[in-house]
């Protein structure tokens, strides 16, 4: 149960930066 619970932690946080990337790198794109 501890794996699992920080295997779906560690799967949100990777959601999470990758969703702040794309926003970033469209905004970046988007001036250029």
């Amino acid at each position: 149960m501890v794996k699992r619970s920080r295997i779906v932690a560690f799967f949100l946080i990777v959601l999470l930066f990758a969703g702040l990337i794309g926003g970033t790198t469209d905004k970046i794109v988007k001036k250029n």
